[in-house]
């Protein structure tokens, strides 16, 4: 298993944490990225000097999924944005995007998933021929009335049917809705790609009992068989507290066997 964080990429660049495996970027900060900036993190990519696999952020917040729906609209950002994702080498891009598939007030949840289903064959048509995978995740439901739980974003996924089109566990949200590991268990197959960061706080680990918690889903993730990667996504600002934790994660880790 690999080990990264969620960064901004104008911060990684210029101060890139040596103990990552892999950034991970916000898709929505390239949208209208400068050119200088976006040939500058292109060439750190390409000569090796800043790696990325996979992205966030996927969807800005006014960007409708759910209820009034410009299907246009839609297409013509996922093609820009996917695109530029590949372009940087990001095989994995990350829908969690609660505000813009918040499902609006009086508005059917029979056609708010109709909507949804509609927009994955969209995003795993554009995401294939660009070798990437779109990876569901279930938000807490102080985020966002859609998609909430493991099994939800399973059956979602399991609807879609498509080969790129998979599930995310970000232990954050997971642990925030009382979720129970046996889920995870159940629908292994579509596990893809994974998120951690503290309880309650959602930062990295400071106390003994946060570092027991990211022990035990390590662990757990482990027991399964999982072996792709896990990404903090949380606050520590400095570069120096990115690479004693990712150290440490990566120490527990190789601790298993």
């Amino acid at each position: 298993m690999k080990f990264g964080a969620c960064i901004n990429y104008e911060k990684a660049l210029n101060s890139y944490p040596v103990e990552t495996q892999f950034v991970e970027i916000a898709a929505w900060d390239f949208v209208n990225i400068e050119k200088e900036k976006l040939d500058r993190l292109k060439k750190a990519v390409e000569d090796g000097s800043f790696t990325t696999y996979s992205s966030n952020g996927l969807f800005p917040r006014d960007l409708r999924l759910t209820g009034d729906v410009d299907w246009n609209a839609v297409r013509e950002y996922c093609n820009k944005t996917f695109y530029r994702m590949a372009e940087l080498k990001v095989s994995v891009l990350v829908f969690g995007s609660g505000k813009a598939k918040h499902v609006p007030d009086g508005f059917p949840r029979e056609k708010a998933w109709e909507q949804l289903y509609e927009l994955a064959d969209l995003m795993a048509d554009i995401a294939k021929p660009l070798g990437q995978t779109v990876v569901v995740e279930p938000l807490r439901y102080e985020e966002v009335n859609i998609v909430n739980t493991f099994s939800e974003g399973a059956e979602y996924c399991r609807r879609v049917n498509r080969d790129n089109f998979k599930l995310l566990v970000d232990f954050y949200h997971f642990d925030a809705n009382g979720e129970d590991f046996s889920t995870i268990v159940e629908n292994k197959d579509l596990l893809y790609h994974t998120h951690i960061a503290t309880p309650v706080n959602r930062t990295r680990p400071t106390t003994a009992a946060e570092w027991e918690f990211f022990e035990d889903c390590i662990k757990k993730l482990k027991s399964i068989g999982y072996d792709k990667a896990l990404s903090f996504e949380g606050g520590a600002h400095e570069t120096e507290q990115f690479n004693e934790m990712l150290s440490r994660m990566k120490k527990i880790y190789a601790s298993l066997g």
